[in-house]
């Protein structure tokens, strides 16, 4: 007895294609091979075309989809539909690399095909943006020379431009950069020089790279006035660096240094979901954007027993963090019948998921809800629907995961700027601080100045990394005598600052002695 049911296409990937395993864009599928897929969605469509039976006997009553998430080593029934349904909704509760299978079963309970599950399709479901850092400086000679570095498991190599721009109202050059080694898989790393078209002013450079999902990855850097004591040696200064045509150029793309650790995301579940009639929108709605950087970057939650304890959560799983108390969440629902909704409810967790309760009911029954809470802590949500018939979807039960992990946080940073003294060679200031935060951000360090206790502030490096140290290299047109500044953010956007009481003096004069004569001391000394 022939196969009789196949996936035939995946649908609703945020543009990306299917293909068969193995096979170039472009290229026909293998017979038999599984078509592979990346995406940024969380929930999408996989149809599938049942063939005719041989006999009558055979004819399908149910078609079930059978989930993989541990490559093929363990096999759940995801969903069950009748054969006019033509696809299965399917929503993954994290990121990871899911397999599919189809069968059929007839109405003698007949499962086809037979034999152990062989996967149709595979998809990688990856929400998060690849980490991008940008470093600009100019040479001597008037080059620009940028250097970028870019980490993700699922990189797309040939998706990497270098733009910059002279004036805001200037549209974007693009630089010219030799294509990647074969040789990068994770890391993409590299550096280029080239000269620009208008000379001696300020440059804007913007690099972006996106993953195999379509997560885009955005990292911007100033380049300053040639009259700045700027030079080629060395990696450009980080206060360069602000983070949140055919050109002549010299491209150098550094060695894969990715390692283990880079690539440890967001492992999937056992188990998906096995009715999905709703879902949280992909969007996060009000809270926040993008989040680049690979898990292993972030930091941790506190302590146990705090209310930002990350312990509770399913490994590796992640909230959003957000500094209020009240927001939106955008939802969608799905296989709306003649009857309407007539309720949505939205449950929430405050313990991982062990313990569910209704925290308030969406009157207007369109997206968004607006939520309300109380104090900070680790939520879990997920909204139950309600036809106008009154059939309803499941509610969440122990151990059910969430569609959408918040973490509610009002707490700013505790900051502190223990020391600020002049390097042994008297052309760097070494500034030392100390930043603490249960979740800080990834790079969340700036530091400023100004030549007034009350402001305002220059920058002098933004997107430091909390490594309680940086050593600024000065010039002649900072002051003499100015006062410090220190800023760290935490994920959910708060920032704690500290400011220095008094100001701090560079004194950058080396003192030298020289001998300038000779006297006697002593008996016989003359006078």
């Amino acid at each position: 007895m022939r196969f009789l049911c196949s996936i035939i296409a995946l649908v609703s990937l945020a543009g990306t294609t299917a293909r068969a395993a193995g096979a170039a864009a472009g290229e026909p599928p293998r017979a038999g091979a599984a078509l592979v897929s990346a995406t940024r969605q969380t929930a999408f469509t996989i149809p599938f075309r049942i063939e005719p039976p041989e006999s009558p006997t055979a004819q399908p009553v149910e078609v079930q989809l059978h989930v993989s998430s541990n490559g093929g080593a363990n096999w759940e029934i995801a969903a069950r539909v009748k054969p006019d349904k033509a696809a299965f909704v399917f929503r993954a509760p994290r990121d990871g690399e899911y397999w599919y299978s189809i069968r059929t079963v007839d109405g003698q309970g007949v499962t086809r095909p037979d034999g152990p599950l062989q996967p149709q399709l595979k998809v990688t479901v990856d929400t998060i943006a690849p980490r991008l850092d940008l470093t600009a400086s100019r040479g001597p000679a008037g080059e620009i020379i940028a250097r970028w570095q870019a980490v993700d498991p699922h990189l797309k190599l040939n998706s990497f431009k270098l733009e910059y721009q002279a004036r805001p109202s200037d549209p974007w050059e693009r630089v010219a950069v030799d294509a990647p080694s074969p040789a990068m898989k994770h890391t993409l790393s590299g550096e280029t020089t080239w000269w620009p078209r208008a000379s001696g002013g300020p440059l804007l450079v913007r690099a972006e790279i996106t993953d195999e999902a379509g997560n885009p990855a955005v990292c911007q850097a100033v380049v300053k006035e040639s009259a700045a004591p700027l030079t080629a040696s060395g990696p450009a200064n980080p206060g360069d660096r602000v983070s949140s045509g055919a050109l002549g150029n010299n491209t150098r793309w550094n060695a894969d240094r990715s390692t283990n650790d880079t690539l440890s995301r967001a492992q999937a579940p056992s188990q998906p979901d096995p009715t999905p009639n709703w879902r949280m929108a992909s969007s996060g709605s009000s809270l926040i954007g993008d989040q680049s950087g690979a898990i292993d970057s972030l930091s941790r939650g506190g302590p146990p027993g705090s209310p930002l304890d990350f312990s509770r959560l399913p490994m590796g799983a992640r909230p959003r963090m957000v500094n209020a108390r009240a927001f939106e969440l955008e939802y969608e629902i799905d296989s709306i019948g003649t009857s309407g909704v007539s309720k949505i409810e939205l449950w929430g967790t405050r313990d991982g998921g062990q313990t569910w309760s209704v925290f308030g009911i969406d009157t207007d029954n369109r997206s968004p809800v607006v939520v309300n809470l109380e104090a900070e802590g680790i939520y879990g949500f997920r909204v139950v629907a309600q036809s106008g018939s009154g059939l309803s979807g499941r509610t969440p039960a122990a151990g059910d995961l969430p569609d959408i992990w918040i973490g509610i946080d009002l707490t700013k940073p505790v900051v502190k700027l223990a020391r600020a003294e002049m390097a042994p060679d008297a052309g760097e200031l070494v500034i030392e601080w100390e930043a603490t935060d249960d979740v800080l951000d990834t790079r969340p360090i700036s530091l400023s100045f100004s030549i007034a206790a009350q402001g305002p502030w220059t920058p002098i490096a933004a997107g430091l990394e909390n490594t309680g140290s940086y050593r600024w290299r000065l010039d002649s047109r900072v002051p003499d005598r100015i006062y410090l500044r220190l800023d760290a953010r935490d994920e959910a956007g708060n920032v704690g600052s500290f400011e220095t009481a008094e100001p701090v003096a560079l004194d950058r004069q080396r003192p030298e002695g020289r001998i300038r004569g000779i006297r006697a001391v002593g008996p016989g000394a003359a006078n």
